[in-house]
């Protein structure tokens, strides 16, 4: 029914034809089955569901609104309670739907979305349809209602305890046998935390929690080495600070997740060793999503549960993850994590596959560096770098804008240091070759132009991490201080429409043995400068056109 997603639950219908099952996948969705068959896909985030008697229409609820749907069809209307609604219950014979708010307030509505009348039982009702048509109601308060089909009631009463004080059976021995009992699906013996495939890759580590309105990168408390040098022993420190701790996913913060980045390496993951902290239980993850990026969609894909309730303990996939970007995250029950993290050791099993990039794994004749996937550059920096959308090359795209505005300072940008990887960026790891293979590369191709008559100079560098020499492209001077130079080509002057230049490098580079695309940096001096369509391919063929505006 579907690829990813965490089922909600699910409902039969009086004459058993029709199932409802609901589920959280792609934001909400309502599988019907009819006679064994999957019969309609409805497109509703639901918290509880109810069904008729003949499978004909479902009621769902979600917040304060009430939607009802038509099994074979879509959305037929909905109401909008004074609180959140629970508890929908549609009647045996299809006419009505009873759903109570947690105000306290009953209301039952015609299958057309009429409403018959609402009424206040002071606190939570649980509505259910007898089978002459009526409806009983009880609170958790002690109050029990039966009402006819219009609401109107025909008898009321509160259910009050017969004893009122029941401290001596509290206090009494439980002569119930207790049996401690281990859950979860982890491996019945954890391996050895020595062969740890991120020490192979190099890893970059982070945590952040992921706000409404931005993403607030966290600080370490340690030092991510001690993740993947081969010892359980935890730090002294928690992980995180504990203000995070308390304000995830509290209405003032989101939620949290932690990235594992092999950064330029695809990877097959087999599984995940974890090492806790064993004077520390309260902190172990016992239940945590492992997702992985999918770079070709640009989206995250779920991946296992990781459910143990051990200090040590290792999770080997059925199926391996292929992707070189992972995360954990909530499982999706509550806030996560419940307490600090006091992780000592970090390991993941697998193969390493060679370079993540889209382009290469697919080995597709062209390496699409940027052309509008904002994602692509997501760690090249400066304060006046922006993604432009419009005056783009295509027309209608999205193109990097670097901006000066007083006709005089320079703007370099450059990717982010992430150790132990140093000024490159994600994904990059492109091999330049005279006779490329497929996913290897020899030409590179880009697009670029002023923004206005105030710019007086511009400028690309791609190659290896900033600052090792590197292929510089000039237009309007013949410097660029600070950049470690291995062949710098020069254009007269900044070109005031869209202009492409189109490298051979392998030419430009071949006294540099294995020369790799890992950094890219632009620079601009005076007035913006618009760059767009950045590409290398195996041959002049496999480039964009190279026509004019």
């Amino acid at each position: 029914m579907a690829d990813i997603g965490v089922f909600g639950g699910g409902v039969v219908s009086r004459d058993r034809s029709t199932v409802v099952i609901w589920s959280d996948t792609e934001g909400g969705r309502l599988f019907v089955i009819r006679d064994g068959v999957l019969r309609n896909t409805i497109a509703a985030a639901a918290d509880e569901v109810s069904v008729s008697g003949d499978g004909s229409l479902i009621a769902v609820t979600k917040h304060r609104q009430l939607k009802v749907f038509g099994a074979d069809g879509g959305l037929l209307w909905t109401y909008t309670g004074d609180d959140l609604l629970r508890r929908p219950r549609v009647s045996p014979d299809g006419t009505r739907i009873a759903v109570g708010s947690e105000l306290g307030t009953l209301a039952v509505l015609t299958r057309d979305g009429a409403v018959v009348g609402r009424v206040d039982l002071k606190a939570l009702p649980v509505p259910a349809w007898l089978p002459d048509g009526d409806l009983l109601a009880a609170t958790w308060m002690g109050a029990v209602a039966r009402f006819s089909p219009e609401l109107r009631p025909r008898w009321q009463s509160r259910l009050t305890p017969t004893e009122q004080d029941i401290r001596t059976k509290l206090r009494a021995p439980d002569p119930t046998p207790l049996v401690r009992r281990t859950w979860g699906n982890a491996d019945a013996t954890p391996k050895p935390l020595t062969d740890n495939l991120l020490k192979k890759t190099g890893v970059v580590f982070r945590t952040r929690l992921l706000d409404r309105d931005q993403e607030i990168y966290l600080s370490q408390q340690n030092d991510y080495n001690l993740l993947i040098d081969g010892s359980a022993q935890p730090p002294a420190r928690p992980w995180l600070p504990w203000w995070v701790v308390n304000n995830v996913d509290s209405g003032w913060h989101g939620k949290f997740e932690m990235t594992v980045d092999t950064y330029r390496t695809l990877v097959r993951l087999r599984g995940v060793t974890i090492a806790e902290d064993p004077a520390h239980p309260e902190s172990w993850l016992r239940d945590v999503r492992l997702q992985w990026w999918d770079t070709e969609a640009g989206r995250w894909v779920d991946g296992p549960m990781l459910l143990s309730d051990k200090a040590v303990h290792t999770h080997m996939f059925a199926t391996p993850l292929v992707a070189s970007w992972f995360r954990f995250v909530t499982t999706g029950g509550g806030a996560w994590p419940v307490g600090n993290l006091r992780m000592g050791e970090l390991v993941f099993h697998g193969d390493v596959l060679g370079n993540s990039h889209r382009d290469v794994v697919k080995k597709r004749d062209r390496a699409t560096l940027f052309e509008d996937r904002v994602s692509d550059l997501r760690t090249l920096t400066h304060g006046a770098l922006s993604f432009q959308r419009g005056d783009a090359r295509p027309e209608g795209g999205t193109c990097v804008r670097l901006d000066v505005t007083d006709g005089v300072s320079a703007a370099d940008a450059h990717p982010a240091y992430f150790a132990p990887f140093g000024h490159v960026l994600p994904e990059w790891d492109f091999e330049i070759a005279e006779h490329p293979e497929p996913g290897r590369y020899r030409y590179f191709q880009f697009a670029w132009k002023a923004t206005g008559t105030a710019t007086n100079a511009m400028g690309l560098r791609i190659g290896p991490a900033w600052n090792a020499p590197s292929v510089v492209v000039l237009a309007g001077a013949t410097t660029w201080p600070g950049a470690a130079i291995l062949t710098q080509v020069d254009i007269p002057a900044p070109p005031s429409t869209w202009t492409t230049v189109r490298l051979d490098l392998w030419e430009l580079t071949s006294a540099q043995a294995d020369f790799r695309v890992r950094g890219l940096s632009l620079r601009t001096v005076g007035g913006g400068a618009l760059y767009d369509q950045i590409v290398l391919g195996r041959t002049e063929a496999d480039l964009p056109d190279q026509s004019p505006e």
